[in-house]
């Protein structure tokens, strides 16, 4: 059976969503060790996967790889400024439970804004 791209998108982003329902069952209704530790990045993973292959079922490839870079950076840089000076968000500190950072920004900050 052959399917089309836009039909293998759709399965994709089902695929995603139904990833992210078992993860956060889990979480909530058997709570691992191992699977706490990664929940951040198994959601962030999932949601960016989620509107990473919806959006390519509406628009072509290199919008879509923009509007990701640039929300992004844009996120990423927002975040930074807010941290250091208070603006816009107020003032602020994210923990290291958050992961590795770029600055003081955690890598998974700019996905995570996109997929929102």
């Amino acid at each position: 059976m052959r399917y089309d791209r836009l039909t293998l998108l759709r399965y994709l982003s089902l695929a995603s969503i139904l990833v992210w329902l078992l993860f956060t069952a889990l979480a909530l209704f058997a709570p691992m060790p191992i699977l706490n530790a990664i929940q951040w990045y198994l959601t962030c993973a999932t949601l960016t996967a989620f509107s990473l292959t919806h959006a390519l079922r509406r628009y072509e490839s290199r919008r879509v790889l923009a509007a990701f870079l640039c929300g992004c950076v844009i996120a990423t840089a927002l975040e930074q400024l807010s941290t250091s000076t208070g603006v816009p968000f107020g003032y602020y500190v994210h923990t290291p439970a958050l992961g590795p950072k770029i600055f003081s920004v955690p890598i998974i900050i700019g996905p995570t804004f996109f997929s929102l």
